[in-house]
């Protein structure tokens, strides 16, 4: 569920909308669904607001989430400790976070995070790589990069089922 709607750029959450996802979220939990809720609170896109005030919103938004059903809050984009630490002690519940270069799992988990997002990351690193090679290949014409792929039987081994 994506409980925000989009105005100029900048997302902004209704109470309507917080009620209006609790109902379908309590009715598949009395079913037994199994699903989690990961609640994003999108603050962090807007870069015309200040840090204090982001994170101040991004506790309100979360706090509601969790409020009307969400298992988790996602304040997607936060980067700083500081921040992090703050969001995971004022949010009421589990906190997921982007990862970043400039964090790791140990400074994450002592900041109280619960759950920890690679999100576009792995994708980006990946097409990083084939960037460099590319260009690697157009200037010289070599195929060196090929030397660090996996061979095809650990590879297809990774995709058998157990």
């Amino acid at each position: 569920f994506f409980f925000s709607s989009r105005r100029r750029h900048t997302r902004y959450i209704s109470v309507t909308g917080v009620q209006t996802c609790a109902l379908p979220i309590s009715e598949a939990k009395r079913l037994g669904i199994p699903m989690v809720i990961n609640a994003r609170t999108d603050v962090a896109f807007d870069r015309a607001r200040a840090e204090e005030d982001k994170v101040a919103e991004a506790i309100r938004r979360g706090n509601a989430y969790l409020g009307a059903g969400a298992d988790c809050v996602y304040p997607i984009l936060f980067q700083k400790i500081e921040s992090i630490r703050i969001l995971a002690r004022e949010i009421k519940g589990p906190i997921n976070v982007m990862a970043s270069a400039n964090l790791d799992v140990a400074m994450l988990r002592d900041a109280g995070v619960k759950r920890v997002s690679l999100a576009t990351g792995l994708p980006r690193v990946a097409y990083g790589f084939l960037a460099r090679i590319l260009s690697q290949l157009k200037s010289d014409g070599k195929f060196e990069f090929l030397k660090d792929g996996l061979e095809s039987p650990v590879l297809n081994s990774k995709f058998n089922r157990r």
